[in-house]
């Protein structure tokens, strides 16, 4: 569980200022955004779904799921939107600290 568990949400902060394709993903900066369609950055459900691989793939309470839910699809969406939830738990707590570097 999330509840019990504060060093997954400092790790996911840190892992979406660690990566700048995530980071600009899914908190684009002012000005017109990169279009997906023409390659031009990825969609927040990729970067959603990234973001769970690298936080959850090698803990071994979530490895098999993640690696069997890379298959299906709709698993992928269904895990990224965990970390969607997560997200917005601490979206407040994520801008802060994404706007403090500029």
């Amino acid at each position: 569980s999330w509840k019990h568990s504060p060093e997954l949400s400092e790790k996911l902060v840190a892992l979406i200022f660690a990566n700048g394709s995530i980071k600009r993903s899914l908190f684009p900066p002012c000005g017109p955004n990169a279009s997906t369609k023409d390659g031009g950055g990825m969609s927040k459900a990729v970067a959603q779904w990234e973001l769970c691989v690298f936080l959850l793939g090698e803990l071994p309470k979530y490895k098999a799921s993640i690696e069997a839910a890379a298959k299906v699809p709709k698993d992928k969406l269904a895990y990224g939107n965990k970390i969607k939830n997560r997200m917005t738990t601490y979206e407040l707590l994520a801008l802060e600290l994404f706007y403090r570097q500029y």
